[in-house]
């Protein structure tokens, strides 16, 4: 079920289709909270709504499940940290995403809402 939903995440957030991620973001039950993917989805809609407290408890979350492997890869090789820099690095767009609509969205700001 799991594979099924962060799957389901993939393909909505690639096609543009916010029901679709919203109904898989419902269907996510608490153990799947740790999935990446499933985090990444959340985040955008959260980002979508306008709920910027939301987005940094997922991104939180994330960046503390991702240490325990990075500390684990990193004492084998460097080159095994690699893709939870990459993993990394997205929730640190995320984030920047989330600032930038937060902005744009401030009244008097003379900028168009996202």
């Amino acid at each position: 079920r799991r594979r099924i939903c962060e799957l389901g995440v993939q393909a909505a957030g690639v096609l543009g289709e916010w029901d679709a991620l919203e109904c898989v973001r419902m269907c996510s039950s608490q153990h799947l909270l740790d999935s990446f993917d499933i985090t990444v989805g959340r985040s955008l809609l959260d980002i979508r709504k306008r709920k910027p407290q939301g987005v940094k408890k997922l991104l939180a979350q994330a960046r503390l499940q991702l240490v325990s492997p990075v500390i684990a890869a990193n004492m084998e090789s460097y080159h095994g940290t690699y893709p939870y820099l990459v993993k990394l690095q997205i929730l640190q767009e995320i984030e920047e995403v989330s600032t930038l609509v937060q902005r744009c969205s401030m009244p008097g700001t003379g900028e168009r809402e996202a």
